[in-house]
């Protein structure tokens, strides 16, 4: 009975996050129609880059079979705190993407900590790995949500004026293939009942852990300042 009664307000909180209850809930297309995708981390938060990432997926994915989070600060193991771009949940995995916005040229290794960024006038910069990071994201939701189990993909995704100069890698796509990218996946890996419970702990976790932004940067810095010495 208890198990009967907890799916059933999964339930509702599913068919909640699939209306769209205020301004900034979902986008839209043209004047006269909108995308009922549920946005409930903090949209309001995200940078160019990020809303760029989210106007894509909320007019590229039904709204009956994802369902979009952004912008989620959890407890990391590692780090004390993680913030997750984007999260992706569906029957077909839980894709956890990190954005990067870049307008210059990407030597990009998969099994290096260290990318590299050049720009027009020939200046470099080190890019730390943002498949590296968004593995970090992924074991900190996996300590979250121990029911998914393996089904989680780390997506890297570019947005702005950017060209890969080292062979592409299969994860890492620019921004107007995130879409195609994930609906390729079409082989349902996830029950009804654990899409559920995905989706009520993530929309659990966005209303109830107290980290703000300021906070995680702080977490952050106190990590580099120990690694340092």
């Amino acid at each position: 009975m208890i198990v009967i009664i907890f799916t059933l307000s999964l339930y509702f909180i599913v068919r909640s996050l699939s209306k769209d209850t205020s301004g900034s809930a979902g986008y839209s297309r043209s004047s006269n129609k909108r995308i009922h995708h549920g946005h409930r981390c903090f949209i309001e938060g995200l940078d160019r880059a990020e809303r760029e990432v989210v106007r894509n997926l909320s007019h590229g994915l039904s709204h009956t079979d994802y369902f979009i989070f952004n912008n989620l600060i959890i407890p990391s193991d590692q780090s004390v705190s993680t913030q997750i771009d984007h999260i992706i949940v569906s029957r077909y995995g839980v894709f956890v993407i990190e954005t990067k916005e870049c307008n210059g040229w990407i030597f990009a290794h998969k099994n290096r900590a260290q990318w590299t960024t050049t720009y027009s006038k020939g200046s470099k910069f080190p890019l730390p790995s943002p498949l590296w990071q968004n593995f970090g994201h992924i074991q900190a939701l996996k300590n979250s949500l121990p029911f998914v189990e393996d089904n989680f993909f780390n997506l890297i995704v570019f947005v702005g004026d950017c060209e890969f100069k080292t062979q592409r890698i299969e994860e890492v796509l620019y921004s107007h293939e995130l879409v195609v990218k994930i609906m390729s996946y079409n082989k349902p890996v996830i029950s009804e009942q654990r899409l559920l419970m995905t989706i009520g702990k993530l929309s659990y976790m966005c209303q109830a852990i107290d980290i703000t932004p300021q906070e995680h940067v702080e977490n952050i810095k106190n990590v580099l300042r120990a690694k340092t010495g």
